[in-house]
């Protein structure tokens, strides 16, 4: 029988991740921590929270990860000369 994990984990576990930068979760087994983070994705989908973390697993450990975004700059150049 599949565990239902409380959605009060992870919820904090998103929101640790998001303030601090990283947050993790150990599970007993590897293939619980798989069916952990699965409950994250589908948790994230339902709610429309932590679409800018990164979920990975290490053997038994659950990692969220904010991504970091890259910093781009935008700007315009006018090179044209006016004729008369």
């Amino acid at each position: 029988m599949p565990k239902i994990w409380p959605t009060a984990v992870i919820r904090e576990l998103l929101a640790l991740a998001e303030t601090t930068g990283e947050s993790q979760a150990t599970l007993d087994t590897a293939e619980e921590a798989r069916l952990f983070r699965f409950a994250i994705y589908s948790f994230r989908k339902n709610q429309g929270l932590g679409e800018d973390l990164s979920v990975t697993l290490d053997g038994n450990i659950v990692i969220v990860r904010r991504r970091s975004v890259p910093t781009i700059v935008l700007s315009t150049t006018i090179d044209a000369e006016v004729e008369q």
